[in-house]
């Protein structure tokens, strides 16, 4: 079963959220420029990670469960130059015009419609030609008066404009980024900071330059299923390692790995390139089980 490996980029990037949100709450780690409208991150982020392959690699792993993130905000952009330098305007349904007006609107008695802005050049309505007599008015609602065209509309239409290049449209065709607020789950944490043999030998071989997948299942030659702890494979996929993990390795344990070797063959591990290495780690070692490993040909390292 393939699992997903993680690289030293994923490892930088799992630092930089730690080191961004010391309280271990969600928080921002992108910002807007001001002028300019660019989104760019926080200080520190991981260097070579442009804007998009860094949200990228951030839900990867928000999936993988390294990461959660929670809604922050939603930015407008400009679908022609990018930026976020955008200005609203509203303009009149009918002629696009922005010279409209927010304006009550008084009913007459005969139903006409009047805005409050035309109502003193008045003197009769324009229906039912009657002489004007503000008794016979009712205010029921505000509405929005175009003084190019004289429509009387409920809603203008919206517009933004970019003030970096000029393109000026709907609201609704420009492009829209959503933020998130990000901080590290309980696992991701634990890959930086937890004591466990394993999590130190996927720090060890990360900074050596390996990406590494944990607890990758293979199916046995005898039909058994068995639990690789640690597959690192090399970046450049001359080597791949095997690892199975203790904290205190003993013979009776190399004993077991090497029944478990015996049973897996190379081409069941998914992914493993290049040269196979098969290794037994451990943080304390007894000298029985270096003895023993000797015998049997195990390579054995201390972590």
């Amino acid at each position: 079963m393939w699992s997903p490996s993680i690289s030293a980029e994923d490892f930088r990037i799992l630092r930089w959220v730690a080191d961004v949100c010391k309280d271990g709450n969600p928080c921002r780690l992108f910002e807007v420029t001001v002028p300019g409208g660019d989104v760019r991150p926080v200080a520190g982020y991981p260097e070579g990670l442009g804007v998009e392959d860094l949200f990228k690699k951030l839900d990867a792993l928000v999936e993988r469960g390294f990461l959660e993130s929670v809604f922050d905000r939603k930015l407008l952009h400009c679908p022609k130059c990018g930026k976020t330098s955008l200005t609203p305007h509203t303009a009149c349904s009918s002629c696009s015009s922005e010279d409209i007006q927010r304006s009550a609107v008084y009913i007459h008695s005969c139903g006409a419609s009047i805005p409050e802005t035309a109502l003193s050049r008045l003197t009769s309505c324009p229906k039912c030609k009657d002489a004007l007599d503000k008794s016979l008015f009712t205010v029921v609602e505000y509405r929005f008066l175009c003084h190019n065209c004289g429509n009387l509309f409920y809603e203008p239409r919206a517009l933004v404009e970019c003030l970096t290049c000029g393109w000026v449209d709907d609201v609704k065709n420009s492009d829209q980024l959503v933020l998130r607020k990000y901080s590290l789950t309980g696992e991701g944490r634990g890959l930086l900071e937890s004591l466990d043999p394993a999590k130190q030998l996927v720090r060890k071989l990360i900074a050596g330059g390996f990406d590494v997948r944990e607890k990758v299942r293979v199916m046995g030659l005898s039909g058994t299923v068995h639990f690789m702890d640690v597959v690192a494979v090399k970046k450049d996929r001359s080597e791949t390692r095997l690892y199975t993990v203790y904290y205190r390795l003993s013979a009776s344990d190399i004993m077991a790995s090497t029944v478990k070797r015996l049973d897996i063959e190379k081409t069941a591990i998914e992914g493993a390139a290049g040269r196979v290495r098969w290794v037994v780690a451990g943080v304390e070692v007894d000298d029985s089980a270096l003895r023993v490993a000797q015998t049997f040909g195990v390579e054995v390292e201390r972590i």
